[in-house]
């Protein structure tokens, strides 16, 4: 019987869908793409109509599209903000329109092989905050998805090329995509992942397209001497130069330069722009030195030295800049640290995801959580090593002495304190404090305390920040890569 399984990497300027396919031939993976690219994570509404499309159709005629649609990009960067926009009468904020963005994914799915995204897990940043998984959860709810997991995205490319990294203890993954650089420096024992530092930087393509087109802009000006910053050119002319801009990015990995034609630009006119490996390293060469830089900080916060690291793992559009490959083999493959850069590596996140959802693998409470009694005891509420999800019982607890508040402080097991709850109370009485506690599938813990003689609405909350997690991915078996799947079963997204 064939099980399918669904992993999302919902990205700042591409996102990509996987199915893990299970079945007596083994498991492997299918990917969604259009011409080996994953699918633009572009929105656009009509103004007047209400009309949306999405994808590759945006990214291709955003400049056309602009004069009579509301345009929305990296819309991810911006989950859990508080904006709205009204467009055709409706009120549109960050999360419906990621939703809008995660239903143009499961469409395309159902179009190309007839099933469904009812389930997935989906890849995070290091960084996202417990109410950015809200929010993000919340948006998938709205095209019909449920997210049984998220996994950050270092872990999940890790969780990916497993069989290529599972001979060393220490590695390093390098996920530089377009909005984020998101490092996780993790140690293999006995199966169990445990993440010795992560770390994420809003740095990634967008960032890197932005400056060269603003270096070509600039040669603009000083050739036509006319005196318009880029800033203050129309949104739509900014977007054609930022698209020829990671046109221009891509080819030159493999070129020593690009003629880059700029058409119709404002009161720029027309004209064509050579740019050369030497000028577009000159222009990158700050965010690859931050990017470089950021990797040593992490680095030195995990414990650790280069020399100790096994291997780095680079994934995401951004990790194969030239300019980057050249300072990674200067400074690092010249140190005896292998570098391994992934086939298809813009798929390694999504795919890791989708195995996740296959397996009967997951996060581990990585050390004891529980609360401090007045005697300066530490009462537990979890303990290391319990399988997440885990939901505590309730437990009732008491005052010792007369007090208008209990006051509650959750700590780990060196009773260093990861939260302070103050709940209102009655008094020193016959009065006791109902406390239920649990760490969900989004690795978000909270606690609730509320007493028997408060109303309802005297209930407090509280969540406890900075736990930690190991993951065990015992059991993990090995995937065929995309590479090596049946033509049949590689879907392409024509968007």
């Amino acid at each position: 019987m064939q099980k399918n399984f669904f992993g999302i990497d919902f990205g700042t300027t591409h996102s990509a869908a996987v199915r893990l396919i299970d079945d007596e031939a083994g498991e492997r993976t299918v990917i969604y793409d259009e011409n080996d690219y994953p699918i633009p994570s572009m929105l656009a509404i009509h103004k007047e109509s209400g009309e949306i499309l999405f994808g590759r159709k945006v990214r291709e005629r955003q400049r056309e599209l602009s004069k009579e649609y509301e345009v929305f990009s990296s819309i991810k960067l911006i989950l859990g903000e508080d904006i709205q926009w009204k467009i055709a009468g409706k009120i549109w904020t960050p999360e419906l329109i990621a939703g809008q963005l995660l239903r143009g994914i499961k469409e395309f799915v159902y179009q190309k092989d007839g099933l469904f995204i009812e389930e997935a897990v989906i890849a995070i940043p290091v960084d996202f905050t417990p109410t950015q998984r809200r929010v993000l959860k919340k948006a998938a709810s709205y095209a019909g998805i449920e997210v049984s997991k998220f996994i950050t995205e270092p872990t999940a490319a890790y969780f990916r090329n497993y069989n290529r990294v599972k001979g060393y203890s220490k590695v390093a993954v390098f996920d530089w995509g377009g909005g984020t650089l998101d490092i996780s420096i993790l140690e293999n024992k006995n199966g169990k992942i445990y993440e010795l530092a992560v770390a994420g930087d809003r740095q990634g393509g967008d960032d890197i397209d932005l400056a060269i087109a603003d270096s070509i802009h600039n040669a603009l000006v000083r050739k036509t001497n006319i005196k318009i910053p880029f800033s203050e050119m129309a949104d739509e002319h900014r977007d054609m130069l930022i698209y020829r801009a990671e046109e221009a990015k891509k080819a030159l990995s493999y070129i020593d330069s690009k003629s880059i034609p700029i058409i119709d630009y404002g009161a720029f006119g027309d004209h064509r722009y050579t740019l050369d490996i030497d000028n577009f390293t000159n222009i990158v060469r700050p965010m690859v030195d931050r990017a470089l830089a950021f990797f040593e900080e992490t680095i030195q916060k995990a414990g650790i030295s280069l020399e100790q690291l096994g291997c780095i793992l680079m994934v995401g559009g951004s990790s194969e800049l030239r300019p980057l490959l050249e300072q990674v083999m200067l400074l690092w493959e010249n140190k005896g640290v292998e570098i391994i850069y992934p086939e298809r590596g813009q798929w390694s996140v999504a795919e890791g995801a989708a195995m996740m959802a296959g397996n009967d693998s997951g996060y581990r409470l990585n050390e004891d959580i529980g609360l401090i009694l007045c005697d300066n005891s530490l009462y537990h509420l979890f303990k290391k090593d319990q399988k997440i999800p885990v939901e505590k019982s309730p437990i009732n607890f008491a005052l010792v002495e007369d007090s208008l508040d209990a006051r509650f402080v959750f700590a780990d097991g060196n009773k260093k304190a990861k939260a302070h709850l103050t709940v209102p109370a009655k008094g020193f009485l016959n009065e006791y404090f109902n406390l239920k506690s649990r760490i969900d599938n989004d690795l978000i813990a909270t606690v609730e305390v509320k007493s028997d003689m408060m109303p309802e609405n005297y209930k407090q909350t509280v969540e406890l920040r900075g736990l930690k997690f190991y993951y065990d991915i015992e059991g993990i078996k090995e995937v065929k890569t995309s590479g090596d799947i049946d033509d049949d079963l590689r879907f392409d997204l024509s968007i």
